[in-house]
């Protein structure tokens, strides 16, 4: 992609209304499989995977973000080792042993990375929240796995990276084919987009930029979810941290563009 940004495109956006996301029987199964990359990770990659930690399958509330009109995704890598500290590992996730998905969906309510700020103002901004400060509701998921590891994913050799993503990408393939969003909001390295399969509707089009003497560009384009509705997926270029390059207020001002875009009408044809 090139540095600068084309003029937005004026073709109609997408407003998706999709059916209600991920019976109980698709969540124990996803839950199953993410157990088994987990426990699989450990045995072949014992010195980046903590005994003491746990596969994070997703991050927020899962009966809000059913419930919510505007149902928003978040995307990461994998889940950081912080998630589980040295001395207090469950801290975040005090039932993930006993009661795994209420640790999941509790989790916001306890003591969230500080890292989730990277995407909270282009939530705020999108009208859509982790927890309940705004009307609807939003879910973090990490793309190329469940399996939080030391180092840093940037930091794991290329050959480990692929051994793990070879089973996290399809695993976070048929999770966002069971939460069906409205919009999938991802601020990661472009080579990762190429590696989401689901049917594109569109081109990329530009969403926002950000004016500066290198211009950070916002793309969008739609996608249709297996078994019906589509999804709007939102790409911002990467940096240390998702939109890190940009300021609290251009975040804003992206999240305000996405909900735009989401609450346009889908054109006849």
């Amino acid at each position: 992609m090139s540095l600068g940004c084309q003029p937005r495109s004026e073709e109609q956006g997408v407003h998706v209304h999709n059916a209600d996301p991920l019976s109980e029987d698709a969540i124990e199964d996803l839950v199953r499989r993410a157990r088994r990359e987990f426990a699989d990770a450990r045995s072949q990659h014992a010195s980046i995977v903590s005994v003491q930690s746990a596969p994070v399958l997703f991050f927020g509330d899962l009966a809000a973000y059913r419930a919510s009109e505007l149902r928003v995704v978040t995307v990461g890598l994998n889940p950081s080792s912080r998630e589980f500290p040295a001395g207090n590992p469950w801290m975040r996730f005090p039932t993930i042993q006993t009661n795994y998905l209420d640790a999941l969906c509790t989790y916001f309510g306890r003591a969230p990375l500080d890292w989730f700020d990277c995407y909270r103002e282009v939530l705020q901004g999108l009208g859509a929240s982790y927890d309940d400060a705004a009307p609807h509701r939003a879910l973090h998921t990490d793309i190329c796995s469940v399996v939080p590891t030391y180092p840093t994913w940037s930091k794991l050799s290329p050959t480990v990276q692929e051994a793990l993503a070879t089973r996290g990408v399809p695993l976070w393939h048929d999770l966002v084919a069971e939460l069906r969003p409205h919009v999938i909001v991802a601020s990661i390295r472009y080579s990762w987009f190429d590696r989401i399969a689901f049917h594109a509707r569109a081109n990329w089009k530009l969403l926002h930029t950000v004016d500066r003497a290198r211009p950070y560009c916002v793309e969008a384009r739609e996608l249709q979810l297996p078994g019906g509705g589509n999804t709007i997926l939102v790409r911002g270029r990467a940096a240390n941290t998702p939109f890190g390059t940009v300021s609290y207020a251009d975040r804003r001002e992206i999240g305000a563009a996405i909900a735009k875009e989401s609450s346009r009408p889908t054109p006849v044809t």
